[in-house]
């Protein structure tokens, strides 16, 4: 889905699958917001801001990527396999944008192949979450969690002054099936006994790092569970793989925040917070 200047764009479609936009016509159209759905939009932002361009002689477009696609292919392991981030980012750039806002980057080397590129840091809808979360957990005390030290490193700071800690996963190489998960950065065996704890990542897929992770974190005596991530996919509804989806529908994880950078579904279990329209007010790193 495309936003000009937080109005959705007039993309229409002729009988043979070709994109028709209309209603071009405002020069000072000049910020462009794409919530990722699918490759195809790729060529309607790129025929959107050459009209902007030209057209409305504006050459001050910025672009406000929310979940940045292609950030998962950011490196290949052999000559069989295309970087397909790096020509993702190629067409960006032959743009020349004034610049290029992304939420919660999930891979480094999508800020370094971007010209004019700006993380935006999720700090204000990780706030947002963790006031709904107290405002419904039964326990007085909550404790940050995060999956990996990966985690641990890119929000532990925004977090001063919660109890934190992190997991460290047990994963069978040959196969990348995640076996289990151990819980450090515990002052005592008992830290975590009748405490609510959210957990929070950056990125949701089919959620087998917070299945095992609510699942270690109940062992150690957690009453509650909670969880956040920047962007969750709708793989998570994968009846097969979606394994995180059970531990939300028995109850084990309470609720899920994420944003709706990608995710666009309606569920019981997991609640949406708007990162579209709310963009004025974000925190960004430059």
């Amino acid at each position: 889905m495309i936003y000009i200047n937080s109005q959705k764009a007039n993309i229409e479609f002729f009988p043979d699958g070709t994109v028709r936009i209309k209603n071009m016509t405002n020069v000072s159209q000049n910020k462009v917001t794409w919530q990722y759905e699918n490759d195809a939009e790729l060529f309607q932002i790129y025929s959107l801001v050459r009209h902007i361009q030209k057209k409305c002689k504006n050459e001050n477009i910025e672009l406000y990527i929310p979940y940045l696609p292609n950030a998962r292919m950011d490196r290949v392991k052999s000559d069989d396999e295309v970087f397909t981030l790096k020509y993702f980012a190629e067409i960006i750039n032959s743009l020349g944008l004034k610049n290029v806002s992304i939420l919660d980057a999930h891979s480094n080397v999508s800020l370094g192949v971007i010209d004019n590129v700006k993380n935006i840091v999720p700090q204000k809808y990780i706030f947002d979450c963790l006031q709904k979360v107290k405002s419904q957990m039964n326990s007085d005390n909550l404790v940050i969690y995060f999956p990996d030290e990966g985690a641990s490193k890119r929000y532990a700071d925004l977090l001063q002054g919660y109890q934190t800690c992190f997991g460290i996963k047990k994963r069978d190489w040959a196969t990348g099936e995640i076996k289990g998960l151990s819980v450090f950065g515990l002052d005592s065996a008992d830290a975590l006994r009748g405490k609510a704890v959210l957990m929070i990542d950056d990125i949701c897929s089919y959620g087998g790092t917070f299945f095992y992770s609510s699942k270690a974190l109940k062992e150690l005596g957690a009453e509650e569970i909670y969880s956040y991530t920047t962007h969750t996919e709708q793989s998570i509804f994968d009846s097969d793989r979606g394994v995180y989806l059970k531990a939300l529908e028995t109850g084990m994880v309470k609720k899920h925040y994420t944003t709706n950078s990608i995710f666009n579904r309606e569920s019981d279990y997991i609640e949406v917070i708007d990162c579209i329209m709310s963009r004025d007010n974000d925190y960004i790193m430059f």
